[in-house]
């Protein structure tokens, strides 16, 4: 018999009015961020060889992603499809959103725990100035090596989940408006009420 998923809707707030977008950086550097329909954000990435890890430009893409990277940022959304992304969570104004740091993932791979998910209000900076619904599983395990080539694993759950399996998505080629529920939402018409406030089940 098939289980019944659990869903809940986490909608994040910032001094009680929306978070519409990650805290704003500087003008990011060079490459520029690609977007959506270009070939590269919609191939599945090739996995990293472990001397490939240790190449000096790889580091230099990985130094490259950090001061890029918000929420999470993919190598392949700067033009390299390889297997990688940067993810880190330590948005000062949701003290309620458990933390994330800098973490660099090489080959990940994600584990689905349980059948609870949680519907998130999502953007992409490959897909500008548009959110849209998508639904993610809760709680996941996520095994990946490290820049020391370690082989890691990190449990997550809620927003910091949800941020790892977005970036997971593009190491495939998959990018957040492919999965929503209902049309996109411009930023233009982004309002309290374009957005739920209860929970389901």
């Amino acid at each position: 018999r098939a289980m019944m998923m659990k869903t809940r809707v986490e909608i994040l707030t910032r001094n009680g009015e929306l978070a519409l977008s990650p805290p704003a950086m500087t003008r990011w550097p060079w490459p520029k961020i690609l977007m959506a329909g270009h070939s590269i954000l919609h191939t599945v990435a090739t996995p990293y060889t472990l001397e490939e890890m240790i190449r000096p430009e790889t580091r230099t893409l990985v130094r490259l992603l950090r001061r890029m990277t918000q929420y999470g940022i993919a190598a392949p959304q700067v033009g390299v499809s390889k297997r990688l992304f940067l993810a880190c969570v330590v948005h000062p104004d949701t003290p309620k959103v458990k933390k994330l740091p800098m973490t660099v993932a090489f080959n990940p791979k994600l584990e689905l725990v349980g059948t609870e998910e949680t519907l998130f209000l999502e953007s992409c900076r490959s897909v500008p100035k548009y959110f849209g619904r998508v639904k993610r599983h809760s709680h996941i395990n996520m095994t990946f090596t490290n820049m020391k080539g370690e082989e890691r694993v990190l449990s997550a759950k809620g927003f910091v989940a949800a941020v790892l399996q977005h970036e997971y998505d593009h190491l495939d080629g998959v990018l957040f408006n492919s999965k929503t529920e209902g049309d996109l939402i411009p930023l233009t018409k982004l309002t309290p009420n374009s957005i739920y406030a209860k929970e389901t089940r």
